[in-house]
């Protein structure tokens, strides 16, 4: 058991995309936001842990770049700001934009021979859906966290109760330039 940073984004519109768009075109959307991403989650020091459907869930770890939750944060913008370049691109080309909702928390998780489990990955992936297409909802633990970071700012939207979670959680969006809140 550790306690890491999890973040959580998925695509936005990607049921109804892959219900209507052709097998190829689905695969290579998946591909783009993928390989983005994964660079993006390595160059804040991260990995991905796995890739589900068109989610991806990416671990934070404490090392000598820093605290995980301002470097879990600061990569969650880096990917908006990413997608928002390959879009441009994808626009340019004719092709479906990628808009992502993004959530993080900090807490325990368990490593096993089926993958990852705990606290971390249960919140985050419930906060990941609260967020707009665009945008970062953060808890209130990686709030605490990044508070005092003059670069990284947020918004507080309450207290909510999420599915299967057993307390209410203070959960905030992340302000920034060009970021849904």
């Amino acid at each position: 058991q550790e306690v890491v940073t999890v973040l959580f984004s998925d695509i936005k519109g990607f049921t109804y995309f892959s219900a209507t768009a052709s097998p190829i075109e689905v695969v290579e959307t998946l591909n783009d936001y993928f390989w983005e991403m994964t660079h993006v989650v390595m160059e804040y020091n991260g990995y991905v842990d796995k890739f589900i459907g068109d989610g991806l869930m990416a671990i934070f770890r404490g090392d000598t770049k820093g605290h995980h939750p301002p470097r879990a944060v600061s990569a969650g913008l880096k990917m908006l700001d990413r997608l928002r370049k390959l879009n441009r691109e994808r626009k340019r080309l004719g092709l479906w934009e990628i808009q992502i909702r993004i959530g993080i928390h900090t807490g325990d998780i368990v490593h096993d021979s089926d993958g990852v489990f705990g606290d971390g990955v249960n919140v985050a992936s419930r906060i990941e859906g609260l967020s707009a297409p665009g945008g970062v909802m953060i808890s209130g633990k990686v709030f605490d966290e990044i508070k005092n970071h003059p670069s990284l700012s947020a918004v507080s939207i309450g207290n909510v109760r999420l599915k299967n979670v057993e307390y209410r959680l203070q959960v905030f969006a992340i302000s920034a330039e060009g970021i849904s809140v």
